[in-house]
C-alpha cells in the first residue's frame, strides 16, 4: 500500500471518530437539556409544595372565630402563590431556553430536532420556521436539512416551527410552545 493510500484511509479514520464524538455530544446535550426542564419543573413543584404548607402551618396557629373564612382565604392565597411560583418557575425556564440559543451547540440541536421530526412526520414539509435570532442558522439549516427557513413570529425563544408546501399544516417545535404545555400540564396536575 502506498503512502498516499495510508494517509486517505488514516483521514477517513479521524473523520468517522470526529463524526462519532459529535453525535455522542448532540445526544448528551439534547438529553442535558430535556433533564434540565423536567429538574427544574420537579424542583418548582417541591419548593411550591413547601411554601404551601409553611402557609397553611401559619394559618393554623393564626385561627380565629371565622375558621371558615380563614380556610377559603388559606385556599385563594395558596393558588395565588402556586400561580406565582409557576410563572416565576416558567420565567425561569424561559431564560434558560433563551440561554440556550447561545450556546455552542444550539445549531447541533436544532438541525438533529428538524432531521428527527421531518424523519417521524407524517407530512411532507417545505419549510422551517425560525425565531428571528436564530435566522443565523439559515444557511447551516437549508444544508442540513432541504428545507427553506424562514423567520416566524411564533417563538421568540427559539425552537423551530415545520410546515407544509401549502401552509395549512404544521408541527411546533419551538420553545415557546414547550414551556406553554408544561405550564399546561402543570396547572392541570395542580388544580
Amino acid at each position: 500500500m502506498n503512502h498516499e493510500k495510508k494517509l486517505e484511509y488514516f483521514a477517513q479514520a479521524i473523520a468517522r471518530e470526529v463524526e462519532a464524538k459529535k453525535t455522542a455530544a448532540r445526544k448528551r446535550m439534547t438529553a442535558d437539556m430535556k433533564t434540565a426542564v423536567s429538574n427544574a419543573v420537579r424542583d418548582a413543584e417541591a419548593e411550591a409544595e413547601l411554601r404551601i404548607i409553611s402557609e397553611e402551618q401559619a394559618l393554623q396557629k393564626a385561627e380565629s372565630k371565622s375558621i371558615s373564612e380563614a380556610k377559603a382565604q388559606a385556599r385563594r392565597a395558596i393558588a395565588s402563590l402556586r400561580e406565582e411560583l409557576a410563572a416565576r418557575l416558567f420565567e425561569d425556564v424561559r431564560a434558560d431556553a433563551a440561554a440556550f440559543t447561545q450556546n455552542g451547540g444550539y445549531e447541533s440541536y436544532i438541525v438533529d430536532g428538524i432531521r428527527e421530526a421531518v424523519a417521524d412526520a407524517r407530512h411532507t414539509f417545505s419549510y422551517v420556521q425560525l425565531a428571528p435570532s436564530d435566522m443565523r442558522l439559515s444557511k447551516p439549516v437549508q444544508e442540513a436539512t432541504g428545507l427553506t427557513p424562514e423567520a416566524g413570529s411564533e417563538s421568540d425563544v427559539g425552537g423551530f416551527r415545520l410546515l407544509t408546501a401549502n401552509r395549512k399544516m404544521s408541527v411546533d417545535f419551538t420553545f415557546k410552545a414547550r414551556i406553554e404545555n408544561a405550564a399546561e400540564d402543570f396547572h392541570a396536575a395542580h388544580i
